[in-house]
């Protein structure tokens, strides 16, 4: 039995044609804070590469396992934001989604199960939320408190028959995550 290793190397040139689009919407409702909605999306119509030996290929709708040049390259990218400001408060919701991409990596069962590669990896989509409190003039100095939940909806990544189990390169593996956090400016 053998083993091939694939290395990183340089790319030579990429072609990229693309869409980029942001919208900010925001507006004032005095005793109820400030709201603000921010949409940021990017339709990638072309994203080839040339490598080290020569000819184009096209990165877009692949996960392009096998190059070790080009990430997976979903057809398109979007994040959604909502903020609201009242005084010292802020929240946030925010959602962040991948397109699906086409499945083109070296299946590996090494349990000899019979788990066959899937033609595609899902897209995702994930909600984080966020609060904070800013509390000023305390002895002196300034705290944010701040609390969120990552993953709100406890999304996991698609099961993949490759190292790993999953395409890293496009989710993560923590379920939902709860944190919170104190900032302290001294002299604030």
């Amino acid at each position: 039995m053998s083993s091939v290793y694939t290395q990183a190397a340089n790319i030579s040139s990429v072609w990229i044609d693309l869409l980029d689009v942001k919208g900010v919407y925001s507006f004032d409702m005095s005793e109820w804070g400030s709201f603000t909605t921010t949409l940021q999306s990017t339709y990638y119509k072309t994203y080839d590469y040339q490598d080290l030996f020569g000819g184009r290929k096209e990165a877009v709708g692949f996960q392009n396992a096998n190059t070790g040049i080009v990430p997976p390259m979903p057809k398109l990218k979007t994040n959604l934001r909502f903020n609201w400001f009242r005084d010292t408060q802020s929240a946030s919701l925010s959602a962040n989604y991948w397109h699906t991409v086409t499945f083109d990596d070296t299946a590996i069962d090494a349990y000899q199960d019979g788990w066959v590669a899937p033609r595609t990896i899902r897209g995702e989509l994930r909600w984080d939320a966020r609060y904070a409190k800013v509390i000023d003039q305390y002895f002196d100095s300034n705290f944010t408190l701040s609390v969120g939940i990552n993953n709100l909806f406890d999304q996991r990544p698609q099961r993949m028959p490759i190292q790993g189990g999953f395409e890293t390169r496009l989710s993560t593996p923590w379920g939902r995550q709860f944190w919170a956090s104190i900032e302290w400016t001294p002299g604030g």
